[in-house]
């Protein structure tokens, strides 16, 4: 799910910064903030969810 997820918010992040949403200054770098924050946030999930019950392999 999460990974889905990601995909929607990437292109989500495209479309933003293709300017064809047309916000204002102010609401472009905080929907991008908050996008970028997701999509960090996102990939921490699906890195703990597909590690092995003993952490990572080194």
């Amino acid at each position: 799910m999460e990974g889905k997820v990601l995909r929607v918010v990437d292109v989500l992040l495209e479309i933003l910064e293709s300017g064809a949403m047309e916000f204002t200054e102010a609401a472009f770098f905080r929907a991008r903030e908050n996008l970028l924050a997701a999509r960090h946030e996102l990939r921490q999930q699906i890195d703990l969810a597909h590690r092995p019950p003993n952490g990572p392999i080194l």
